[in-house]
């Protein structure tokens, strides 16, 4: 973006280009899992009448409400991106399950170089990719993408893939 051709942001004049880069690094903020139960009942509370549909929820609130919600909303999306793998069909699922596991196992192998306590899912030798993988698909994914799908009722195949995730690497457990 420092080069004048690429800065898609030049145009912005300066209170809009602080709003931009304001909103930019919450959401990239909120794809921290430790975020993820907090975004999850965020937007949980929001979207648990029957009949939400997101645009008359933004047609009905103040400018400032408006404001929030979308960045919520923004950083719920960007949160779900971020975890949502298993929202591919698997075999780009497994290469991505991969090259997750192989940042996770580094980290572990640093850790234990440095004699650190080896965080969770990271310790090489005792990972049981598949079992992490139906753990984190059944309590995470899953139940993200579902409220996903009710703030956006057409990404119904991204569950439905996700959920044929889960039995794919269910099968693959009991392999190994």
């Amino acid at each position: 973006m420092n080069e004048k051709d690429c800065n898609i942001l030049e145009k912005l004049e300066n209170q809009e280009y602080k709003l931009f880069r304001k909103r930019i690094i919450e959401a990239v903020l909120s794809t921290d899992m430790a975020m993820h139960s907090k975004l999850v009942g965020t937007i949980s509370s929001k979207v648990s009448n029957d009949d939400f549909v997101i645009s008359k929820y933004l047609e009905s609130n103040s400018e400032i409400n408006k404001f929030d919600f979308q960045q919520d909303i923004i950083n719920f999306v960007l949160h779900a991106i971020d975890i949502g793998h298993a929202a591919k069909p698997f075999k780009i699922e497994i290469k991505w399950a991969d090259l997750v596991t192989q940042e996770f196992h580094n980290q572990g192998d640093v850790e234990k170089k440095l004699n650190l306590p080896i965080s969770f899912l990271c310790d090489r030798t005792t990972a049981n990719i598949p079992a992490s993988q139906v753990g984190f698909i059944a309590g995470i994914v899953l139940p993200t993408f579902q409220l996903v799908q009710r703030i956006c009722p057409k990404t119904f195949e991204y569950v439905q893939l996700i959920e044929t995730s889960k039995e794919e690497w269910e099968k693959l457990k009991k392999i190994i």
